[in-house]
């Protein structure tokens, strides 16, 4: 490149796949921000080769989300409703707990029980 082919007000030159706004050597950083940016500029290409649609205007309500967390109540007011689905989800966890004890003694020692042979054996222990 010679002198009369940079122009006034021209941008520098920058080294092979280097961003402008990123100095060579740096790494690239992955703030919130410049993930959401790529997201932004690169979801549509990505889109567009998979032959779909995509419009990044029906993301931008992420752009500032925050998590939010349930509030766990200490002492809440059951309904009559919530009661019965309370003791359905008892009822249903119950049922699947000493499957659930077998799976992760398997997963545990690497050797399979019955969900039988794990209950008596903890009620013998």
């Amino acid at each position: 490149m010679n002198a009369a082919s940079l122009q006034v007000g021209s941008a520098l030159p920058t080294a092979p796949n280097t961003p402008a706004n990123r100095s060579p050597g740096k790494s690239p950083s992955l703030t919130e921000a410049a993930v959401y940016g790529r997201f932004v500029r690169n979801g549509p290409r990505i889109a567009q080769a998979n032959g779909e649609g995509f419009n990044p205007s029906d993301y931008m309500h992420l752009k500032n989300a925050k998590t939010v967390e349930h509030q766990v109540v200490a002492h809440p007011k059951f309904t009559t409703r919530q009661d019965e689905t309370l003791v359905q989800a008892y009822a249903e966890i119950q049922g699947q707990f000493w499957e659930n004890v077998a799976i992760r003694l398997d997963e545990l020692c690497g050797k399979r029980f019955s969900a039988e042979a794990c209950a008596k054996r903890y009620h013998c222990i």
